[in-house]
C-alpha cells in the first residue's frame, strides 16, 4: 500500500430515495484514493511540493505552459462536444509521464499501478482547477463533437490505458485525429464552482451513454480492459457497456498488447454483481440509473454478452500481433534476417565479423508526426515520439533510446539470456 493513499472499506448505504430498492441493488461505496491531496490544495505549488517531498510522497506537478488557462466554459458547450482527439489523449498522458510526480508515483506504486485516478488527482484536477473547463475544452477552444466514447476504470492502469488506446490506432487503423469522449479529460473534475463550470452530477446527467448514443457516434464505444480487470467492478463502466450492448452499438475491446494476458482474462471475466462499486458522490445517481434500465439482472446479461465478445476480439488480435521473437541460432542467414516481436522490428546483419542488430518500432514515424501536429496546435515544441509506456512494452525490458539505431547483437543476446535466467 502506498504511503499517501487512505483506504476506506466499501460500505453499503441506504438512502431515502433508494429505500424501495432491494439490498443487492444498492451499490457498494468505494472512495479509495479520493482527493487525498485536497488538504494541501490551497497552498502555493512550491510549498505543496516541499511538503510532499518532506513526507516522502508525491511532489506537485508544475502546470505546463502549453495548456491554456481559459476556455469556453463547461456549461456553455453541449456535452457531445466535450471531446478531444485521440492523439491529444496520448500527448497529454505522455507529458504527464515526463514529470517528477509520475516518476514518484512509479517509485511508490510501481509503474503499472499508476491509476487513472492518480492522473486525475495529480494532473487533471490541479491543472484545470479554477478554469471551469475540462482538459478537452482547454485543448480545443473550438469544440468538436465526439465520434467515439472511450470507457475505462479509474482504478485501471494508466500505462496500460495509454498503450491500449495507442494499440487501437496502430492495429485497428483508428485515425488519431478521431475525437473521443474520455471522461477523465472530458468532464470538469475539480467541482469548485468556478465560473462557467458544472457540478459533477450535472455533467453525469448531460454526458451519460444514453445521451451520447442518440448522436450515433461514428465509432461507437471503445472499452479499455487492463490487467487488474477493475472495469468489471465499477458500476459506471458496467452501466455504460450494458447500455451500448443493449442498443446494438458497435463495441470494441482494447487492451495493452504488451502486458495483457488473455488466459487471465478468461479466468476472471465472470461478473459478480455484489462487487459493483462506485464513489459515494455517484452512488444515488447510478443506483437509480441501473434500476431504471431493468436492474442488476438485465445489466448483468448485457455484460455477459460483452465479456464473450471481448474475449473473441482480444484473442483474435493478440494472435495476429504477438509473433514472438526467437533466437535464429546457427541457421541465421549470413546476409541478414528480419524478425518482428510485438511491433518491434529486428534487422540482423554481419559486418566485418560483427553481428549487428537494428531495432526499430513499427509506428515510430506515425507517432512522431502525430505529436508534431499536436504540438503545433498547442504552440509548443514538445514533439517527442510517443513511444509506448512501461517496461513490458520493450523487447529487452527497458525503454529503447537507441530505437532505430544499430547496436551489437551479442550484447543484446546476453541481456536477453540474463533476463530469461532471472525469470527462471
Amino acid at each position: 500500500m502506498s504511503r499517501h493513499t487512505t483506504l476506506q472499506p466499501p460500505r453499503v448505504e441506504k438512502h431515502a430515495e433508494t429505500a424501495d430498492l432491494a439490498p443487492e441493488q444498492c451499490l457498494l461505496v468505494d472512495d479509495e484514493g479520493e482527493d487525498y491531496i485536497k488538504p494541501l490544495e490551497g497552498l502555493p505549488l512550491v510549498l505543496r511540493t516541499r511538503i510532499f517531498n518532506a513526507a516522502g510522497t508525491i511532489p506537485g506537478a508544475s502546470r505546463p505552459e502549453w495548456l491554456p488557462t481559459s476556455g469556453p466554459g463547461q456549461k456553455h458547450v453541449p456535452a457531445l462536444q466535450w471531446a478531444l482527439s485521440i492523439r491529444q489523449v496520448i500527448f497529454f498522458l505522455m507529458q504527464c509521464a515526463k514529470t517528477e510526480a509520475w516518476q514518484a508515483l512509479a517509485r511508490d506504486e510501481g509503474e503499472y499501478h499508476i491509476k487513472l485516478g492518480h492522473v486525475n488527482d495529480h494532473f487533471v484536477k490541479p491543472w484545470t482547477r479554477g478554469t471551469g473547463n475540462s482538459i478537452a475544452l482547454l485543448l480545443n477552444q473550438t469544440p468538436r463533437e465526439a465520434e467515439v466514447l472511450i470507457t475505462f476504470a479509474m482504478k485501471g492502469s494508466a500505462v496500460e490505458t495509454y498503450n491500449a488506446i495507442q494499440n487501437g490506432v496502430n492495429h485497428y487503423k483508428i485515425p488519431p485525429e478521431q475525437y473521443a469522449f474520455f471522461s477523465v479529460f472530458s468532464i470538469y473534475q475539480p467541482a469548485d464552482s468556478a465560473a462557467g463550470s458544472l457540478t459533477l452530477e450535472e455533467q453525469w446527467r448531460l454526458s451519460s451513454w444514453e445521451v451520447i448514443l442518440k448522436s450515433k457516434p461514428l465509432l461507437g464505444m471503445q472499452v479499455i480492459i487492463t490487467s487488474s480487470f477493475a472495469l468489471f467492478e465499477r458500476a459506471w463502466c458496467i452501466y455504460d457497456i450494458a447500455q451500448a450492448i443493449t442498443a446494438g452499438a458497435h463495441v470494441l475491446a482494447l487492451c495493452d498488447i504488451y502486458a495483457f494476458s488473455i488466459d487471465a482474462f478468461k479466468q476472471r471475466r465472470e461478473i459478480n454483481v455484489k462487487q459493483w462499486t462506485c464513489r459515494s458522490t455517484e452512488r444515488l445517481f447510478l443506483t437509480r440509473c441501473i434500476h431504471d434500465v431493468g436492474g442488476h439482472e438485465k445489466v448483468n446479461e448485457a455484460i455477459a454478452a460483452f465479456s464473450t465478445l471481448a474475449t473473441l476480439q482480444l484473442e483474435r488480435k493478440l494472435g495476429q500481433v504477438c509473433r514472438r521473437f526467437t533466437d535464429p541460432g546457427d541457421e541465421a542467414d549470413d546476409y541478414g534476417e528480419t524478425t518482428v516481436d510485438c511491433d518491434w522490428t529486428f534487422d540482423f546483419c554481419c559486418h566485418d565479423a560483427d553481428a549487428l542488430l537494428t531495432v526499430s518500432w513499427s509506428f515510430q514515424n506515425d507517432w512522431k508526426t502525430a505529436m508534431i501536429n499536436t504540438s503545433k496546435q498547442l504552440g509548443c515544441t514538445a514533439a517527442d515520439v510517443a513511444l509506448p509506456l512501461g517496461r513490458k512494452s520493450f523487447p529487452f525490458g527497458q525503454p529503447l533510446k537507441f530505437a532505430g539505431s544499430v547496436i551489437r547483437a551479442d550484447e543484446i543476446w546476453e541481456q536477453r539470456r540474463g533476463s530469461a535466467r532471472s525469470a527462471r
